[in-house]
């Protein structure tokens, strides 16, 4: 079974353009336009599910597991 990922648009101050980033679904259900917690460095951050099961480029790492955000 193949792995479903979403692509993330992640909220972050002071980063200039757009920031998408690939994340492994975890045993949830999300959909595009919903809000995600996500681990971004050392720390989380929120984002909102832009696309579902695209295709990662070749050497491209996904990121970790993305979990339901509550806001």
């Amino acid at each position: 079974m193949a792995r479903r990922t979403a692509r993330i648009a992640v909220d972050l101050p002071g980063a200039p353009g757009e920031r998408l980033y690939d994340y492994l679904v975890a045993d949830i259900s999300v959909g595009v336009g919903d809000g995600v917690l996500v681990p971004f460095g050392g720390r989380r951050a929120i984002g909102i599910v832009v696309a579902l099961d695209q295709e990662t480029p070749d050497g491209v790492a996904l990121k970790a597991k993305i979990g339901r955000a509550h806001v």
